[in-house]
């Protein structure tokens, strides 16, 4: 079988992802897994492809499923970025993309990473003065915060 790559997606291309995901977020973040919602999902994916095709922008045409992986990739990446600059560890990490800049926007408040139940997480290596206003915890799930303006760490968001 001959499967040849899909073009990469443009800057121009995420950007537009991340603000027709804000249109139907409500629809893919409902809760519940069952046939119908999962139909209502894909549906919202589709419109988000049909109206990113519809720009041109890249030549090729992309699949509900390929929006909505590359959306998970970007906010993967927008996990990572905003991790490594919350931890203080490792080298100053790249300046986030537009779309990660809205992704993180779309997702401030929600959980970030989920812990597994009963576990520990040792961060003796950090101190909490550098965290704190960055994180939120809530059981055993953590969120991202918006930087306060003032605070001098938050020109790295």
């Amino acid at each position: 079988m001959d499967r040849s790559r899909t073009s990469y997606f443009t800057v121009t291309e995420q950007q537009l992802l991340m603000e027709f995901y804000e249109d139907v977020k409500d629809t893919i973040r409902k809760k519940g897994n069952t046939h119908a919602i999962n139909k209502e999902r894909e549906k919202a994916w589709q419109t988000i492809a049909d109206r990113l095709n519809a720009t041109h922008l890249s030549g090729h045409k992309r699949t509900w499923h390929q929006i909505k992986i590359k959306y998970k990739n970007i906010l993967q990446a927008v996990k990572k970025k905003a991790h490594t600059c919350g931890t203080g560890g490792g080298p100053p990490s790249q300046a986030m993309t537009p779309a990660e800049e809205l992704a993180l926007h779309l997702n401030k408040g929600r959980p970030v990473m989920e812990g597994i139940q009963g576990g520990t997480v040792i961060t003796d290596s950090v101190p909490a003065t550098q965290t704190v206003h960055f994180i939120q915890v809530s059981g055993n799930t953590l969120s991202l915060l918006e930087p306060p303006e003032d605070d001098p760490v938050s020109t790295l968001y």
